[in-house]
């Protein structure tokens, strides 16, 4: 096999493990493949998942407007958590803890 390939290979399986080691949907969605399909099926899913990203991480590397439309996005969604995590009272927050738990937050 060529060295090449082995190391693409290789990448794409250390990709894989890091995408499902972190939690969210995705790796949610790679599982519940894996579990109710085939194990190729989940590893296509994957491979796919990874391929977008590299593909969009090549986008934003090599084109300005969409890097900069992407960054104002999530600067926007960060000001919007910021105003309303301001906004919520001390005493909802109190209520929700206690409600949602037995120990005091």
């Amino acid at each position: 096999m060529n060295s090449a390939i082995l190391l693409g290979v290789a990448t794409v399986v250390v990709a894989l493990f890091l995408a499902l080691l972190s939690p969210g949907p995705v790796s949610i969605l790679i599982v519940k493949s894996g579990i109710k399909n085939r194990i190729l099926d989940a590893l296509g899913l994957s491979l796919g998942i990874v391929l977008c990203i590299v593909w969009l991480g090549n986008i934003l590397t090599y084109s300005v407007l969409p890097h900069r439309v992407l960054k104002s996005l999530g600067e926007i969604f960060l000001l919007y958590l910021a105003i309303k995590a301001l906004k919520t009272r001390k005493m909802d927050f109190q209520t929700k803890c206690n409600m949602s738990t037995s120990q005091p937050c």
